[in-house]
């Protein structure tokens, strides 16, 4: 059998996977299977290393290499133009539904994966856009919001695709974190919204009290800050105008935080102040125009080269959506920050192997390595070429999800 039908058979194979998953399990995946990827160009999280090899075994990529040699007999092989590490959205609203949680301003017990449905068509437009991971947030209507949850997108059941139900604690500074609030002065008390804090003085307020168990919590409540406190846990601190970021920043030196900037629209007015603090930024969404009263109040004075102006000044920096962004927005986003002067291979690296460190999973995530998890993402062009599309999406060596141009059967007649 010549490599080309070889190829058309693993077509109508991945075709029949594909197939199989959808009538069994209802959704777009499949059993871990072995895969020899064979790429024009691999981008391994790092660089573009020009055309290579990936071998999947199982769950894990066993080994990567350049294109050269005889291939291996008995191997199917899988021609594409591009192949990448699966994408990681460090910021995403995916699968979360209901109202978000205002009883309280400091509510850190609250995981993300507790507010998710599981079967969500939102997991499966994020595997279309070849997300193979989500950081997903649980909301910024509190100052301490509770805790960020991480897991993979495929299908399998919830338990078994949450990488971190807590992987990191959340705080709101700013306009979000008071919306609804108002101080009850000279009149009764109306619900939950007559109280405080009103003004950022009040949100700092309740953050010191909260980072200093100086508000009411039980011993577990406690526990969780002090974990943040040690240092050994991120804490993304959402923080769009210059005066939050100097307080997040401030919060983080005085009280032992790791902190992680989230949103960041005025990052770029402090540069050296974010690098000397050693803070990565989450950067996104990314627009034109104000969208939503947040963006009104507090990202009107957004900048498309902060991606870039951060990375020269050394600062990490990741892109994520946003909780009311569509998933292909992440690699356009990419794409936008390339053309605003961030080096192309940092832009991929800002929607693969930087959320990867920031979460603490860089051992399995956001790179083509031997020993890290098969999340795979196979495309008929350059990853931020804004023609190109997604056509194949491995999640631990699974057919997650597949173009249909890419499951014709093979024809009777092919020699």
């Amino acid at each position: 059998m010549t490599n080309s039908s070889r190829r058309r058979c693993v077509a109508s194979r991945l075709g029949r996977l594909a197939l199989t998953a959808l009538l069994v399990l209802g959704a777009t995946t499949a059993l871990a299977d072995d895969w020899l990827i064979r790429a024009a160009h691999w981008h391994d999280g790092e660089q573009d290393r020009g055309a290579g090899r990936l071998k999947v075994e199982g769950s894990r990529i066993a080994w990567v290499g350049p294109d050269s040699g005889p291939l291996p007999s008995g191997d199917d092989v899988l021609d594409v133009a591009w192949a990448i590490p699966g994408l990681i959205d460090l910021r995403s609203g995916a699968g979360r539904r209901g109202p978000q949680e205002e009883a309280s301003e400091v509510t850190p017990l609250v995981q993300s994966v507790d507010l998710l449905d599981p079967t969500s068509p939102d997991f499966e437009r994020c595997l279309r856009a070849g997300i193979t991971t989500v950081a997903v947030e649980p909301g910024n209507r509190a100052v301490v919001g509770g805790q960020v949850s991480v897991l993979k997108t495929d299908a399998r059941p919830l338990d078994q695709r949450t990488l971190n139900p807590g992987a990191a604690l959340w705080v709101t500074l700013g306009w979000e974190s008071v919306i609804g609030n108002y101080a009850p002065r000279n009149f009764m008390p109306l619900g939950l919204h007559a109280r405080r804090p009103t003004t950022r003085m009040g949100v700092a307020s309740t953050l010191r009290r909260a980072l200093e168990l100086a508000e009411p919590m039980s011993s577990t409540e406690q526990a969780v800050i002090g974990r943040a406190r040690s240092g050994r846990w991120p804490t993304f601190m959402q923080a769009r105008k210059e005066v939050d970021i100097r307080t997040a920043l401030g919060f983080a030196a005085s009280h032992g935080l790791r902190p992680v900037l989230v949103e960041a629209t005025e990052a770029y007015r402090h540069v050296e102040l974010i690098a000397e603090a050693g803070a990565p930024v989450v950067l996104g969404p990314f627009y034109g125009q104000p969208r939503i009263g947040a963006e009104f109040w507090e990202g009107d004075d957004h900048r498309l080269a902060t991606a870039s102006l951060l990375a020269e000044g050394g600062v990490p920096v990741a892109i994520g959506t946003g909780r009311l962004t569509d998933p292909d927005d992440l690699r356009t986003a990419a794409s936008l920050a390339a053309r605003h002067g961030l080096d192309d291979d940092l832009a991929v690296a800002a929607i693969t192997r930087v959320p990867a460190e920031i979460l603490g999973l860089s051992h399995r995530l956001g790179q083509l390595r031997a020993g890290s998890d098969a999340d795979v993402v196979l495309l008929d062009g350059p990853p931020l070429s804004p023609g190109s599309r997604v056509v194949g999406v491995l999640v631990e060596g699974r057919l997650a999800w597949s173009a249909p141009s890419l499951l014709a059967p093979a024809s009777e007649s092919t020699p």
